[in-house]
């Protein structure tokens, strides 16, 4: 990060910095599910005239900082939707995105992100007891959870289908940062979404993840 910093800071016709100034200059990206960098920096000169093109560059003011807003975070993921998906533009607290699906029962369909967000098997019995089934053992948790990749992470797929209400939960689980993308309802909804659901989990993708 620093060495791409200096980098922009020369095209700007401005000083290169060391490890101290990072923190003031260079701030972390929350909700991210990988590491992004915020950097807004003003320089001296002109876009393409090369370091130190003018004679005697100014000071640049300090870079403007703002708490990144829920478009912000929402604008950092691609998706394919589902035509019978209907989007809630103003989702709950804590969470990304919000659908509701209804085809005779009905479901909510979520993507969230925590802080820190727990381990497996306390969510696995979390979502369990929210479907009204027994809790599992930490030697059967594996029975319960398969592992596989959600937006270039690793992570679970976790199923908890009741009598009264169904959990479908693709669970990427960090110590500092986790994401969820849950599917919670009447239990016949739950499972004929569970196709559209696993095709829009697998779609999902963070921009410029890989540039």
């Amino acid at each position: 990060m620093l060495a791409n910093l200096n980098r922009w800071r020369e095209q700007l016709g401005l000083e290169k910095v060391g490890d101290a100034e990072l923190p003031a200059l260079a701030r972390k990206l929350e909700g991210a599910a990988t590491e992004v960098w915020v950097i807004d920096l003003s320089g001296p000169q002109r876009p393409g005239a090369g370091p130190r093109a003018m004679a005697k560059p100014q000071e640049a003011p300090p870079p403007a900082h703002h708490e990144p807003t829920l478009e912000d975070i929402r604008a950092m993921f691609s998706f394919d939707r589902v035509p019978g998906w209907t989007e809630n533009p103003t989702p709950s607290s804590g969470r990304i995105f919000e659908f509701r699906v209804d085809d005779g029962g009905s479901a909510q369909i979520t993507l969230s992100a925590l802080q820190g967000g727990g381990d497996l098997a306390s969510n696995v019995n979390r979502w369990r007891g929210q479907a009204g089934l027994d809790p599992l053992s930490e030697a059967d948790i594996p029975k319960a959870a398969v592992p596989i990749t959600f937006v270039g992470s690793d992570a679970w797929l976790v199923e908890a289908i009741g009598r009264d209400r169904g959990i479908v939960v693709v669970a990427s689980l960090n110590p500092q940062f986790s994401i969820f993308f849950k599917m919670d309802g009447t239990p016949s909804t739950v499972q004929s979404q569970r196709t559209a659901f696993m095709r829009v989990a697998q779609s999902f993708q963070m921009k410029g993840r890989h540039e």
